[in-house]
């Protein structure tokens, strides 16, 4: 966990309670690796844009806020986001960070409920587009992301076949919806396209399937 962690330090009894809530066997996608991948891809993103416009300020902020985001975690409930922020606010404080910076990384974090900035993008923005980054993978990555997710949500409780597909559609068509997923312009000329080829794949994939469909074997077959 310390390597995917750089230029930031949670005191010990934090970092055992982070490590064991992305170790959570149930995690099939919101997991460490998950949280590797978003450290991994924003370390290519600060190399490959040397002139970005990014602030050192908010991207420490975001390394704390990748953490924390998906610290609390179970599929379906309304507050994961809220509570993953609370902790956030809780160990930063303890740390002796400022109250200015504290409510930055906890807006941050809120904002990952519906992947929309409250604030301003040049706060939360970097943080929503490594979050989502899985969207404009290869075919292949998508389909295995989406099926970790699928996993995950079955692993925490019984899952519903059609619940799936309504809340599967209803996610995909927010994005597909949107003007454009991704804040700075470098994912968005380097994802979005890819992000939404993906998503109009799998959703064209859920409709008109009969109630007793296979939602693997449909990715699969995609």
């Amino acid at each position: 966990m310390s390597d995917s962690i750089p230029a930031v330090m949670l005191p010990p009894h934090a970092l055992l309670h982070v490590i064991a809530a992305y170790s959570d066997p149930r995690r099939k996608y919101h997991n460490l690796e998950h949280i590797q991948n978003m450290f991994r891809n924003l370390s290519t993103y600060l190399s490959m844009e040397r002139d970005n416009q990014e602030k050192p300020e908010i991207v420490h902020l975001t390394r704390w806020a990748i953490i924390f985001h998906d610290v609390f975690y179970i599929p379906g409930r309304y507050d994961n986001e809220e509570q993953s922020a609370l902790y956030a606010a809780e160990v930063l404080r303890d740390i002796g960070y400022t109250e200015r910076d504290i409510e930055c990384v906890v807006r941050m974090v809120r904002d990952t409920k519906n992947h929309a900035s409250s604030s301003c993008a040049q706060e939360s923005g970097l943080l929503l587009d490594l979050d989502l980054l899985g969207l404009g993978s290869s075919w292949d990555v998508y389909a295995r992301n989406a099926l970790a997710v699928f996993e995950e949500v079955a692993a925490f409780s019984p899952l519903n076949p059609e619940k799936w597909r309504k809340g599967r559609t209803e996610f995909l068509r927010s994005f597909l919806d949107r003007d454009q997923i991704f804040t700075r312009e470098y994912f968005h000329l380097n994802y979005e396209h890819k992000a939404r080829t993906n998503m109009a794949s799998e959703l064209s994939g859920l409709i008109d399937r009969p109630s007793h469909y296979n939602y693997p074997e449909v990715m699969r077959s995609l």
